[in-house]
């Protein structure tokens, strides 16, 4: 919880048009609200969100990626964000559908 007063910077900089810089806010985020199994997930609907955008249309295959592992570390997934997971788990974009399906699995 000692990174989480710069949650509003990484928030802003997953916005970044550079991806990666996108890419390392995406995986902070993951590691951020990372949830082991059996503890209460503690991340905040607004970075599920975010999380979720990214994954369906950031430009660059690599924070797709990360955006879809990082829904999976911190165990939250709302209804919206398991269709969009299921939607790019069928994909033809491997390491992405991968992603998805690790998130999944989580």
């Amino acid at each position: 919880k000692a990174g989480r007063p710069h949650l509003a910077k990484i928030v802003s900089l997953a916005a970044s048009p550079v991806g990666k810089v996108r890419l390392g806010a995406v995986e902070s985020l993951g590691g951020l609200f990372y949830a082991p199994p059996g503890t209460k997930p503690t991340c905040p609907a607004p970075v599920t969100t975010l999380l979720t955008r990214a994954l369906q249309s950031d430009p660059d295959r690599g924070v797709k990626r990360a955006a879809a592992v990082a829904i999976g570390r911190t165990r939250v997934a709302p209804m919206e964000t398991v269709l969009t997971l299921a939607a790019v788990a069928g994909s033809d974009d491997t390491p992405v559908a991968l992603g998805a399906l690790s998130a999944v699995q989580s």
